[in-house]
């Protein structure tokens, strides 16, 4: 029976997307002189912030992640937003008893500005972020973390994510992994992490409990 369901933050409960990509391509024009697309941003999906500009401007990163930082907190509030019916979604899950926690590779500063816009607070009984391990996801150490904290078994949870690595993470902590519709993707890379669950709408989250709750009982 599952009794927990984590779930990844950027790109899966709030949608950083455009906001990451318009900092990123000023970062690119500024240090490279070229323009960063929606396609450059799917090729690092996932990964750390620091790997992230790391990849974009190797040769002036210390500068180039404190430039990212000082606009992102500007632009934050802005530009992300809550994904449709999430809110609804984790309120019945909450409502009906369901262990709730974030796992992501994002920082805990990060975390706080984006939970704070949206009110999910309330929703999360662990939060574990980049700051909490010694290796991001795709390891599932955060995973096995949070799984720790809720004293639930990995066959026990659902792990809902957007990226390549959020499910290679959930797989390697032994839980189902749950892939979003709304990931940036593309058709190739979610037919190579096949199989996979794959979610259109956060309702189908509630569906899938039901059903995998059903074969146990």
């Amino acid at each position: 029976m599952k009794k927990a369901i984590l779930f990844d933050f950027d790109g899966t409960l709030i949608n950083t997307h455009d906001l990451i990509i318009e900092g990123f391509n000023q970062l690119s024009q500024k240090y490279r002189g070229t323009t960063f697309s929606a396609k450059d941003h799917v090729s690092i999906l996932g990964k750390p912030l620091d790997q992230q500009i790391r990849h974009i401007c190797p040769f002036h990163f210390d500068e180039a992640i404190e430039s990212f930082k000082q606009w992102y907190a500007v632009n934050h509030d802005l530009h992300a937003k809550g994904y449709e019916e999430i809110e609804d979604v984790l309120l019945i899950l909450k409502s009906d008893g369901y262990r709730l926690g974030i796992v992501t590779n994002n920082s805990q500063q990060g975390m706080s500005v984006g939970l704070k816009l949206l009110g999910f607070e309330k929703y999360f009984e662990v939060i574990i972020t980049r700051d909490e391990v010694s290796e991001c996801k795709p390891s599932p150490e955060g995973i096995l973390k949070a799984l720790s904290y809720l004293d639930v078994c990995p066959n026990e949870c659902l792990y809902v994510g957007d990226s390549s690595a959020d499910i290679l993470a959930a797989r390697a902590a032994g839980v189902t992994p749950i892939l979003v519709g709304w990931t940036a993707l593309s058709h190739e890379q979610i037919r190579a992490l096949s199989p996979v669950d794959l979610i259109e709408s956060p309702y189908e989250i509630l569906l899938m409990l039901s059903l995998s709750n059903e074969k146990v009982s």
